[in-house]
């Protein structure tokens, strides 16, 4: 008796946990952090569908669903935009529902996007010089300031050889 009560408290258990990924692997949502160099660069993050899912300026911390892959584009006055892609791969905690026969945690991490983990979770752009459409390279020197309604604005300006 004392056995089957064992083999139904460890049953119980193994459903009470399933979905693992989503209980013990942080969620349907991840962090993504976003530099560049030279900082404050704008950045905008869609679906590879084209939804937008965030606009703001390096260096940027984003939360994302799991369940999408994203384009992360970044660009600067006077420099080269910069587009990447944030992939997903299998989050490892998915094989202990595969293990203890969670198909409801199956279902609920497909579901949620919990079986998914981000990759790269940390973006790290350095951003080029712009080249001309000839093929020729200018020098720019790129100068920032607070405009009207404290707004940031950038102007870039040619430097000239002496």
């Amino acid at each position: 008796m004392r056995n089957s009560l064992k083999v139904l408290v460890f049953m119980l258990t193994v459903l009470l946990i399933s979905g693992c990924a989503y209980l013990a692997g942080g969620g349907d949502n991840q962090d993504v952090v976003v530099t560049s160099s030279p900082e404050g660069a704008s950045v905008i993050i869609t679906t590879t569908g084209g939804v937008p899912m965030f606009e703001g300026i390096t260096p940027a911390t984003v939360n994302l669903k799991r369940k999408y892959k994203y384009n992360v584009t970044v660009n600067m006055a006077g420099y080269k935009e910069n587009t990447l892609l944030i992939d997903q791969t299998l989050n490892m905690y998915v094989v202990g529902n595969l293990l203890c026969g969670g198909i409801p945690g199956m279902v609920v991490d497909g579901l949620t996007g919990a079986m998914w983990v981000l990759e790269p979770e940390q973006i790290v752009v350095t951003l080029e010089l712009a080249a001309l459409d000839g093929g020729s390279e200018e020098l720019y020197a790129v100068v920032s300031y607070l405009g009207e309604n404290n707004q940031r604005q950038s102007v870039p300006l040619l430097l000239e050889k002496e």
